[in-house]
């Protein structure tokens, strides 16, 4: 009987805490539903953040979320500024491939393809990070991870 009753009220919470967050569905996964709400909101977003700290199997991560968009438009300035060639030419064209190449894959998924394709974002991504083992702290201007990655997290940087 107890068991009856607990499945239940498990039935019950999960058709409750069902969301659905600009447009996009968020299944409640009994972990950290609302840190997937902020991800499904920001990772859209041309210019959403929000601070947080995270703890990825028992190390701190702390910076601030922001779109995949976004995350692609630094990358490719950091990394087409770091690029270096032995002529001119070649420079300017490795520099426009670098450039095809960002531009294709920095669009975010339609929310048509999020809900056809179950083509959800499945990853967290951090600017400005700061990164804590044991007693160190490393420095890093981007960091990507897995949601299901993440033990626990609070909002605002550490």
């Amino acid at each position: 009987m107890r068991q009856k009753v607990s499945s239940g009220c498990v039935k019950l919470l999960r058709k409750e805490t069902n969301t659905k967050t600009a447009g996009i569905f968020v299944p409640f996964d009994g972990r950290i539903a609302l840190l997937t709400i902020f991800q499904n909101l920001v990772n859209p977003s041309d210019e959403a953040q929000i601070s947080v700290t995270l703890k990825v199997h028992g190390t701190l991560v702390s910076g601030t979320m922001i779109g995949m968009k976004r995350y692609y438009e630094e990358v490719s300035k950091k990394l087409s500024g770091s690029v270096r060639a032995k002529s001119e030419e070649e420079l300017s064209y490795v520099k426009k491939e670098l450039q095809k190449l960002f531009d294709m894959i920095k669009q975010p998924p339609s929310k048509k393809e999020i809900e056809t394709n179950d083509n959800r974002y499945d990853h967290i991504i951090l600017k400005d990070v700061q990164i804590y083992i044991e007693s160190a702290k490393v420095k890093a201007s981007h960091w990507v991870g897995k949601k299901d990655s993440v033990d626990g997290f609070v909002l605002g940087e550490h």
